[in-house]
């Protein structure tokens, strides 16, 4: 059975849209838009929906059940754990920790939840609470439906990225007696997405902010130059080893801290994810990295 999805990403350093044509299991890229931020006449949703639209159009990618990624700033992932239930009483006990949560912020919230498939050690299960805030994500949607893009839905982009994953990654071999943990890394301008897959299935995803731009400030700081200057000299001759042909020595040592820091948190995201699930994670067995910040 073949169809086409459309997915949309709002990043900070672009906004792009793709068209996927799923066949089966097998998928592919069908279209593509990347415009760059500094190209839109403002940053106001507005401007972003009219350009998006124009790059859409051009591409002939269709407006139609669109998909809508949402950043790190945009979407709020919350994790419970509950007894083995019937759906009809999960979504009771949902329905109130949505209303609390609400409660606190003091806005409305949109909202959804799924249970995880993982059981975990204490036999509860482990569900995860997506939520947006309300006011900022209906001003998205109205600009783009202004245009004329209809967003069928939203996805906070930890999640977004373990579905393209799904789509095209190589999945374990479930009869192995070995467990195999993947580690999922998308990092973009200002935002790490990251997601453990645990035997094919999710057990952990969240979303923190830090990105190409602390690469950048790093070697800026340690240059005395320009973020400008400092982010062509990271793009062209940057990088944390001198083993790499064309790579400046004086950017190894500020980009081998910044370097240091990611790795901080993608071995925090580790931890915090097996808490979190309540399961013993075993040594991660394979990387799968995304994003601009990441290249």
């Amino acid at each position: 059975m073949r169809r086409t999805v459309t997915g949309v990403d709002l990043g900070r350093d672009s906004i792009k849209a793709v068209e996927v044509e799923i066949d089966g299991a097998a998928a592919q890229i069908v279209r593509s838009v990347s415009i760059p931020r500094v190209r839109l006449e403002g940053q106001e949703p507005e401007s972003v929906a009219a350009a998006l639209a124009e790059g859409m159009a051009d591409a002939g990618i269709s407006f139609n059940g669109v998909t809508l990624g949402l950043g790190g700033e945009e979407a709020i992932l919350r994790y419970n754990h509950v007894p083995p239930m019937p759906p009809s009483r999960l979504a009771l006990i949902m329905k109130y920790e949505i209303e609390s949560v609400a409660d606190r912020m003091g806005e409305v919230l949109a909202h959804d939840f799924k249970q995880l498939p993982a059981v975990r050690d204490d036999g509860e299960r482990t569900v995860l609470l997506g939520l947006a805030r309300e006011e900022g994500l209906s001003a998205i949607l109205e600009a783009l439906e202004a245009e004329g893009i209809l967003v069928a839905s939203a996805v906070p982009a930890p999640l977004a990225i373990y579905g393209a994953w799904e789509l095209v990654s190589t999945k374990a071999d479930l009869d192995s007696p070995d467990d195999d943990l993947v580690l999922i890394a998308d990092l973009g301008r200002s935002s790490l997405d990251v997601a453990l897959v645990l035997n094919n299935r999710l057990v952990f995803a969240r979303s923190t902010t830090f990105g190409g731009d602390q690469f950048t400030e790093a070697l800026a700081q340690d240059l005395g130059a320009e973020l400008g200057q400092a982010e062509v000299v990271k793009k062209q001759r940057g990088g944390i080893t001198e083993d790499v042909k064309g790579v400046d020595d004086s950017t190894i040592r500020p980009l081998r801290t910044a370097a240091g820091q990611l790795l901080g948190m993608l071995e925090s995201s580790i931890r915090v994810g097996g808490s979190q699930a309540g399961v013993k994670l075993p040594g991660v067995t394979r990387l799968w990295f995304s994003g601009g910040g990441m290249r």
